[in-house]
């Protein structure tokens, strides 16, 4: 049996497993981002005021779920771990 920190095939697992963490953390962080700018913005630098920002920011976190529940959480990276699966 190899060992588990040199075998090529666990490395590129963990890889793999590891950039689609961050690349999910990244896509979750920016999906807060684009909400709490919504509202700031809206709140603060329009006449609209804070309650058409804190609607308005609802809308972009529904959005926001909506895309990382539906597409958005998938990572590209699972389908390279295992490159010679599908033939």
């Amino acid at each position: 049996m190899a060992d588990v920190r040199t075998d090529p095939e666990s490395i590129l697992e963990a890889h793999g497993r590891t950039f689609h963490g961050f690349t999910l953390g990244v896509k979750i962080f920016c999906a807060h981002l684009a909400v709490i700018m919504t509202f700031l913005i809206t709140a603060f630098a329009t006449p609209a005021g804070w309650i058409w920002g804190l609607i308005a920011a609802i809308i972009v976190a529904a959005a926001a779920i909506y895309a990382l529940t539906h597409g958005l959480n998938h990572s590209t990276e699972e389908a390279s771990l295992h490159p010679n699966a599908h033939v």
